[in-house]
């Protein structure tokens, strides 16, 4: 229902993931529940302690939804190599 890109915001200069909601109601729905999820879980940990994914930013644009966060990894390869290589337990 969503599509994730990895992109560079200009201002800043720094590495950001951009989720993208397809126009679809329901889906649409779902994203707005996940901004307001966030937004409360970040309003909690200003400082980051218990380590949750960091929202930056959220805008509607061509009929989209465009949720903006922290990027955590490259990809899903990248983070297993990652998870692979350190004391981390494996879940896969």
């Amino acid at each position: 229902f969503s599509r994730a890109v990895q992109c560079i915001e200009l201002a800043t200069g720094r590495m950001v993931c951009i989720k993208i909601i397809r126009n679809n109601k329901d889906f649409f729905d779902q994203g707005i529940g996940e901004v307001k999820l966030l937004r409360h879980l970040n309003t909690y940990d200003p400082h980051d302690r218990c380590h949750v994914l960091r929202l930056y930013d959220y805008f509607y644009y061509k009929e989209h939804l465009f949720i903006v966060c922290e990027l955590l990894r490259d990809n899903l390869y990248e983070l297993y190599k990652y998870i692979y290589k350190s004391t981390w337990v494996t879940y896969f």
